[in-house]
């Protein structure tokens, strides 16, 4: 019964996210970047307490996994604003990402 119940609920959400980005086309970016960010934060909350908790069985510091999680982040960010500013996101079709990334920094 749980299966059944699970599957409509991911049925009605995702008919209600798709009609939400049809009434707001102007807005759509926005509610990409949105959807992107709930998606990430969603695995991060997943996996972040699940590597702290291997990072204290294998007895590495967890100052050191966060020092590393950031890293990778900001670096990942970082590469997206040269990829964009160089032209290579339109050639490699990367733009969509490129441009909601500028459009979270910039406030729009």
């Amino acid at each position: 019964m749980f299966p059944i119940i699970f599957g409509l609920l991911t049925f009605v959400s995702t008919l209600l996210g798709g009609l939400c980005a049809i009434r707001y086309r102007k807005r759509f970016g926005i509610l990409a970047a949105f959807a992107a960010g709930v998606l990430i934060a969603v695995s991060l909350f997943d996996l972040v307490p699940e590597a702290l908790r291997l990072a204290t069985i294998a007895s590495v510091p967890l100052e050191r996994v966060m020092y590393v999680t950031a890293v990778v982040s900001y670096s990942s960010l970082f590469l997206n604003a040269i990829f964009l500013s160089t032209g290579y996101a339109l050639l490699t079709g990367h733009a969509p990402m490129c441009v909601t990334i500028r459009r979270i920094f910039r406030g729009c």
